[in-house]
């Protein structure tokens, strides 16, 4: 969503589409602790601490009613780490020609084992629609992006 301390969070559910739904939603972290939501759509944005490191976990009540039914265990926990400002780990981007961008941050600003990933898009001089968003491939350092556009493109990264 690209919002500084918002995190959406969205999962799928098979059969009964003929019920009712309700969904928790469980997250946590070191920091605040754990908590838990109710909600009726399958996708909530939280607003969390930006750079903070959490678990979540969804669970469904499906029945003809809302009085009835019985909540499912907790699905397996995922983690994620909630969107921050580029500044929290000065991010820098750069171009020497005007073709090949490259980017790097400081991946020990904070004493965690939170890894980034960087996303960008762009757009061509020809075509004034942006790109879908693409992540940077993995390669030898884990602080470091690499991709190319040319003179005419206009960059985006998150």
């Amino acid at each position: 969503n690209g919002q500084v301390g918002e995190l959406k969070v969205s999962w799928d559910t098979e059969g009964g589409e003929d019920l009712e739904k309700e969904y928790r939603i469980r997250y946590s972290s070191g920091e605040s602790g754990e908590k838990t939501k109710h909600v009726k759509d399958k996708d909530v944005s939280l607003h969390l601490v930006p750079g903070e490191e959490i678990k979540v976990q969804v669970s469904v009540k499906a029945s003809f009613s809302p009085e009835e039914g019985h909540w499912s265990s907790w699905s397996k926990p995922v983690g994620a780490s909630v969107p921050q400002s580029a500044d929290d780990i000065s991010l820098v981007c750069s171009t020497s020609d005007l073709h090949n961008v490259t980017c790097h941050w400081n991946e020990t600003r904070y004493e965690t084992e939170i890894k980034y990933k960087l996303f960008y898009k762009t757009t061509s001089r020809n075509v004034l629609n942006w790109t879908e968003w693409s992540s940077c491939l993995p390669g030898e350092a884990s602080d470091v992006c690499h991709f190319s556009g040319d003179e005419f493109s206009k960059i985006k990264v998150k």
